[in-house]
């Protein structure tokens, strides 16, 4: 099986998440796509929402693709999160699949700060997402020539911006889907 991975915190998991998912899932005609939801991310400093919430919402905002799953892996540990712990496990479950890990372009430009980036890049295939304001061309030639880059259609939306509307109470509608929505604001 082809199967991309596509992890982070979902602090809220948004429309620009799914989008970029099912982009790479019908670009590179994978199978499915496992979203893993971060316990604790090691790039940032805690959460707006607790992780089971997180949870809950990627089931909900994935539930209509049958395409899409999640895996609890990193919100069972209950420690910080490193992708090279990941995923050897996902592939014990995932077995003789081809993995792709997908990030965004800004992910990319920190990808050396990755613990074991060399590993993974050695390891795994990675698809890259553009994103808006973050180039390239800053990459290292050397990480930029192993990795596959996939155009997306451009989606300015982030899950900061959320939380940043969230709290000055203004409308997230049409940036998170209505289910994600609903929950948040039962």
């Amino acid at each position: 099986m082809r199967i991309g991975i596509l992890g982070g915190s979902f602090d809220p998991i948004h429309c620009g998440h799914l989008s970029i998912a099912e982009e790479v899932r019908v670009k590179l005609h994978l199978d499915k796509v496992v979203f893993v939801p971060a316990y604790n991310s090691p790039h940032k400093n805690g959460c707006f929402l607790s992780p089971i919430t997180r949870y809950k919402l990627i089931e909900r905002a994935i539930k209509s693709n049958p395409f899409f799953t999640i895996s609890a892996f990193e919100i069972h540990r209950k420690d910080k999160s490193y992708t090279c712990d990941t995923l050897p496990q996902l592939e014990k479950i995932y077995k003789e699949s081809q993995f792709y890990v997908i990030i965004g372009a800004d992910e990319l430009q920190q990808f050396t700060k990755w613990k074991n980036y060399q590993w993974l890049l050695a390891k795994y295939k990675f698809v890259v997402v553009n994103r808006p304001k973050y180039s390239l061309t800053k990459v290292k030639k050397t990480i930029r020539e192993r990795v596959k880059i996939i155009k997306i259609p451009g989606i300015n939306i982030s899950s900061s911006k959320i939380r940043q509307r969230i709290r000055n109470g203004q409308s997230i509608k049409y940036l998170i889907p209505e289910c994600v929505e609903k929950y948040l604001f039962r």
